[in-house]
């Protein structure tokens, strides 16, 4: 890897590791070697061992939830958020049965005659967590989620509306979003599985059925906690039922 893409990467997956500025004929002494392991129910966990002329730096652990792309091209690592809010996330070219490949994070191919990839194999152990697993923090931030179903009902979007959406913003713990028709903004408190909504104030706009916004807007005002279930997430109340579901979009 480039001293730059080295930095990103383990700063993001082991940040308890140090990385120093080398000289240019000395970063060849320096070397990461990752192992990945895909478990079941979309989870993962990854170690990342930091090497210097073959001996161990530190060793970087991460769990999270994983998924492949509709076309079975694209593996994504979802280790969460760290304390400051920032995605913790990697992706993957799946190139066949036993390789992967690491893009960038733009999600293109990484132009470099270093070696970016992983290879599949059984001769490795399951990667040891330890009494003391790291946490994993699900990622809310930085990501569009679309309503799927509010109050165990499904969406139905009006004509010349929109779905109901909302972007958590981790820097100013902001949320913004729309019912359908109106825009809201306000702040937000998020915990491992903890998230309070606070002060949305809300655009008043003429629209012919609003039903599913004053049914989202409701679910969020009640909102206590969340669940995470692989690319969707649930807001829980107070006493853990469902208030709605929500699934990823590209923002």
């Amino acid at each position: 890897m480039t001293p730059e893409i080295m930095r990103q990467y383990l700063a993001a997956r082991a940040p308890e590791l140090e990385v120093v500025s080398l000289p240019e004929e000395h970063t060849t002494e320096y070397i990461s070697l990752a192992q990945i392991d895909l478990l079941s129910n979309s989870k993962f966990t990854e170690s990342i061992q930091y090497l210097r002329g073959g001996d161990a730096q530190g060793l970087g652990i991460v769990l999270g939830m994983c998924w492949i792309s509709p076309g079975g091209r694209k593996l994504t690592l979802n280790a969460g958020s760290d304390a400051a809010g920032d995605d913790m996330r990697s992706a993957w070219q799946v190139k066949d049965a036993h390789t992967l490949r690491m893009l960038d994070q733009q999600g293109d191919s990484i132009a470099s005659e270093l070696n970016y990839e992983l290879t599949r194999t059984d001769s490795l152990g399951p990667i040891q967590l330890g009494p003391n697993p790291p946490e994993f923090l699900a990622s809310l931030a930085n990501t569009r989620w679309g309503a799927l179903r509010i109050g165990g009902h499904a969406v139905k979007v009006p004509a010349q509306q929109h779905e109901p959406w909302i972007v958590l913003e981790p820097k100013t713990r902001q949320v913004t979003g729309s019912g359908g028709c109106d825009r809201f903004t306000g702040s937000y408190d998020a915990g491992v599985v903890t998230l309070l909504f606070r002060q949305l104030g809300v655009t008043r706009m003429m629209c012919p059925d609003l039903r599913s916004e004053t049914a989202f807007l409701k679910a969020l005002n009640k909102t206590w906690g969340y669940r995470v279930a692989g690319r969707r997430r649930e807001l829980l109340d107070e006493r853990g039922a469902v208030l709605a579901e929500l699934e990823e979009r590209n923002l």
